[in-house]
This record gives structure tokens, sequence and C-alpha cells, in this order.
């Protein structure tokens, strides 16, 4: 298998799910601009592709990592845009419950929304946090590892 062939199979997914919802945004912008219509169902939509091509990226990177440590690492780094694409899936599901004469019932399913939204975002602070500081172990580890591959490999024997 080439060089490029495996990298995007390892990593196409990913891109996929980080531009996606960009994308989406942009051309939700430019259509409510011109038509001011509010298109919520492609953002959930877009949620849920979000949700199944990380799922898929989290498996292939699964399948080539070398090691538990790497697999524990991606599985950190990949939970932040999953958190991001929830928090998504919520805000659509906010302001389509938003209710126009508020009742108790409707008042605490919105306080329910925004909390998790914001337990949601601590989350995914925490964890991005967590995959930097992984992936500085990572490289630390593997430039020891090179070190002393190379310490081996020119000791006189």
């Amino acid at each position: 298998m080439s060089r490029q062939t495996h990298l995007v199979r390892r990593f196409g997914s990913v891109v996929v799910a980080v531009l996606l919802p960009v994308c989406v945004w942009m051309i939700e912008l430019e259509i409510q601009r011109s038509l001011g219509v509010d298109l919520s169902i492609t953002r959930a939509a877009t949620s849920i592709a979000c949700i199944g091509l990380l799922a898929h990226s989290w498996w292939m990177q699964k399948r080539y990592s070398r090691s538990r440590s790497e697999i524990g690492f991606w599985t950190c780094l990949l939970t932040v845009p999953l958190l991001g694409a929830i928090w998504l899936g919520l805000n659509v599901a906010r302001s389509h419950w938003y209710p126009i004469h508020w009742t108790d019932n409707e008042v605490m399913r919105w306080n329910r929304i925004c909390q998790a939204q914001y337990g949601i975002e601590r989350a995914a602070l925490l964890m991005a946090m967590a995959a930097v500081l992984w992936g500085i172990g990572l490289l630390i580890s593997r430039a020891i590892h090179q070190l002393h591959a190379r310490e081996i490999d020119t000791s006189p024997e």
C-alpha cells in the first residue's frame, strides 16, 4: 500500500469530520443571508455525520496504532471534536425547543440542555489539555527510544 493511501485511510475521516461543520456553517450563512431561512436541520445532520466520521476515524487509528499508549492518545484527541459535534446537536435542540411561553417543564428542559452544554465545554477543554500533555509524553518517549536505538547501533562490540 502506498504511503498516500495509508495516510488517507488513517486520517481522511478526521479531516472530513473537522472540515464538514466549517463548510456547512459557511453555506448556511450564505443561504440565511440570501433567503432568510433557518437551516437547523443541516446542523443536526452535520452533527450526526461528524459523530459517525469520528467513530470511523477512531477505528482506523486503533487499527494502525503501534501501542496502547497511541490508542489512548488518539482516543483522547478524537474525543474533543466528538464532544463538539454533540454540543452542536444539543444547540440545535435548544434552539428548536425555544419556548414562546415559558412553562416550568420547558424551563427545566432548557436548563438541562444548557447545563449539559456547559459540562461538554468543560470536558472538551480537559480532554484537549490531556491530549496535548499525552502527545508531549509520546514525543518524549519516541525521542528517548530513538536515542537509545542509536546508542545501541553505535556501541563498539
